[in-house]
């Protein structure tokens, strides 16, 4: 059996295979091959038309059918392109409805023109006008106009008031119209300067809490001052030392300038000398009074300046009209002028000590012998040659016959010490960055036997030399320091005691007695040579025998019980004091018990007294010092060498 259906199964591949085929296999025929049209759509399809059930099935090739099937993209993420897309062109769309102009109200439909002229005469009223066409479809409303003006500005109206910042209301700016503002503003400045005016529109719109702006500017060129101000000035300075400049003021109007006043605002660190003319205050306001066309007013100035290497200064001077002769401000000022200079180390540098102290004003006492030394540097980074130092020594307080200076040379017609090659022979080549000291001394007068000689002393130094320069041709070099010293004032203390004179009456045994009381005046003296003395105290502390009684009144005595301190506080003594005028006293009453073991000896009233002040030409701190008063009062009217002896009780 199983044979037999081997051999159907054969027959039937040899005829389903088979070339020749025609004809049937059972009911199955064969179709004949025809060329296939079909359309595959290019994207899956949600639904796949039925096959008819009388269509031949197709046998799709092997590669066909291992192609993935493509991925449905969901309807969120569909969702979110569209989302997207929609943001970027409404974005699009009102970005060029707003600043392209469109339909909607835009900033750039919108003509702001500032029309000045090109030249303004300072100090004259000036007019501009300003035009704003709304080009819109929509009005501007709640409009304002913000006009910003140059610095120096000046109301027509109110000349000494300062015109910086203006708002002008406008209102309401309707669609298609035109507006024209006219403002006057003086202006001030240097000939030829540029200046600029800007001005801002603000303005809302229909329908909307929110405020835009729209800005236009002008510039214009002062053509003419009332005044002009020119400086000439060094480029550079050196720290320390001494230097000039000239500021001039010129009239340039065809019409007299009242009042003129020129101002000048120095840099930190510069200090004042001279000024030719005077300053009227403060060294840096000159009144100059009418200037008539072309006239010209100079003024000098010299001073030194203090910085560190290539710090920039700026010196601005500042002329104006002023209508009140006593105030130190400029009412209306016209122009302001800068000079700018740098401050260079000396090449030399110096300085100048006094015992031990160096600085600009040093105290030296009286009648004493002064040390100098003079401390230099090369700061530059070559050498020079023949270096010379020359210290004039100026001060009627100095004791000529003192002066003496160690390898320099005293001359005694100007007052002069000299170091040079000659007197030192370091000094012929000072290589780069050397230093070195050179010393001297002087001697001060007594003040008690010079009174009323100025206390003052002077020292100016001045340095020279030659360095070779970068083009090998020498250059001289110079450089400077000064110091100042001033004697101290000589304070002189004196204390003694009295009985039967002064302005108590006194009571007791005299000579004291061991165990009985008696009274006795002490009186403080103070003289004052050459200078005001400031903040004068004198204190004593009162032994354990001795009780305070009182004092004069008026005195300013007063007594501290807990210490046992008597205190004077005399505050400023006058120069002269005790000299060409009265010393200053004062009185007070003490009372002493004395006790057995000072028997034949003399008791002290009070202990050492003590007198502090400062000396205000100095500004130094003065102090003397007096003994003790004892019972030996020696000074006292009616005073015999006995009665200053403490006797036992009879």
């Amino acid at each position: 059996m199983q044979r037999e259906e081997k051999d159907a199964v054969d027959a039937l591949k040899s005829k389903l295979y088979s070339r020749n085929q025609t004809t049937s296999v059972g009911n199955d025929m064969r179709s004949p091959l025809s060329a296939s049209t079909a359309d595959a759509p290019h994207v899956w399809q949600e639904e796949q038309s039925e096959v008819p059930a009388e269509a031949a099935p197709v046998v799709a090739p092997i590669a066909s059918l291992m192609v993935e099937p493509k991925r449905r993209v969901s309807w969120a993420a569909k969702f979110f392109f569209v989302s997207i897309s929609f943001f970027i062109i409404a974005a699009g769309a009102a970005a060029y409805f707003f600043f392209g102009g469109g339909n909607s109200i835009s900033p750039q439909n919108i003509d702001l023109q500032v029309v000045v002229p090109s030249l303004v005469d300072a100090g004259k009223p000036s007019t501009f006008q300003i035009i704003i066409s709304n080009h819109n479809i929509g009005d501007l409303t709640l409009a304002d106009l913000i006009i910003d003006y140059p610095d120096g500005t000046r109301s027509v109206e109110t000349v000494g008031t300062a015109l910086t910042h203006d708002r002008q209301a406008v209102g309401t700016i309707a669609a298609g119209q035109q507006i024209k503002r006219t403002t006057s503003a003086m202006f001030f400045g240097q000939q030829g300067t540029e200046n600029t005016i800007k001005v801002t529109l603000e303005y809302s719109v229909n329908g909307s809490n929110s405020f835009f702006q729209k800005s236009g500017t002008a510039s214009f060129v002062i053509g003419s001052s009332p005044v002009s101000v020119s400086i000439h000035s060094p480029t550079e300075a050196i720290a320390g030392q001494a230097f000039g400049m000239d500021v001039t003021v010129q009239a340039n109007g065809q019409l007299p300038v009242g009042n003129v006043v020129l101002q000048a605002q120095y840099p930190y660190g510069f200090i004042l000398s001279t000024s030719s003319p005077s300053a009227v205050s403060g060294g840096n306001l000159w009144r100059l009074g009418v200037l008539e066309p072309g006239d010209i007013k100079t003024i000098h100035i010299s001073g030194s300046i203090d910085g560190q290497d290539g710090d920039e200064r700026v010196f601005r001077f500042v002329a104006g009209t002023d209508a009140s002769d006593s105030d130190v401000t400029i009412t209306t000022p016209i122009l302001t002028v800068p000079a700018t200079l740098t401050v260079r180390r000396p090449f030399i540098s110096a300085t100048i000590a006094l015992n031990g102290t160096s600085g600009k004003t040093v105290a030296v006492p009286p009648g004493s012998s002064v040390s100098g030394v003079i401390t230099w540097k090369n700061n530059l980074p070559t050498s020079v040659s023949n270096a010379s130092f020359k210290l004039s020594l100026n001060g009627a307080i100095i004791s000529p016959d003192s002066i003496n200076a160690l390898g320099g040379f005293y001359q005694s017609s100007d007052s002069s010490i000299t170091w040079d090659s000659q007197t030192n022979a370091e000094l012929k080549n000072v290589a780069a960055g050397a230093q070195g000291t050179l010393q001297f001394s002087f001697g001060t007068l007594d003040l008690q036997k010079n009174i009323g000689t100025k206390p003052n002393i002077s020292l100016n130094l001045a340095l020279t030399g030659i360095r070779e320069g970068q083009s090998g041709v020498p250059d001289t070099v110079a450089s400077a320091a000064t110091a100042q010293a001033t004697v101290a004032s000589l304070l002189t203390l004196s204390s003694r005691a009295l009985y039967f004179s002064g302005p108590f009456t006194n009571t007791g045994p005299v000579p004291p007695v061991v165990g009985q009381k008696t009274t006795y005046t002490v009186q403080w003296g103070v003289k004052n040579s050459s200078s005001v003395v400031s903040g004068t105290v004198v204190r004593a502390v009162l032994p354990s025998y001795v009780r305070f009684v009182s004092s004069a009144a008026g005195s300013n005595i007063i007594y501290d019980a807990p210490t046992r301190t008597v205190s004077w506080s005399i505050g400023s003594v006058a120069a002269g004091t005790g000299y060409s005028s009265e010393a200053v006293a004062g009185n007070f009453q003490v009372e002493l018990t004395p006790s057995l073991s000072q028997v034949g000896q003399p008791v002290s009233l009070t202990g050492k007294t003590i007198l502090t002040g400062r000396d205000d030409a100095a500004n130094a701190s003065v102090q003397s010092n007096a003994e003790a008063p004892t019972t030996q009062i020696n000074t006292d009217t009616g005073y015999m060498p006995s009665m200053g002896i403490v006797t036992a009780a009879k």
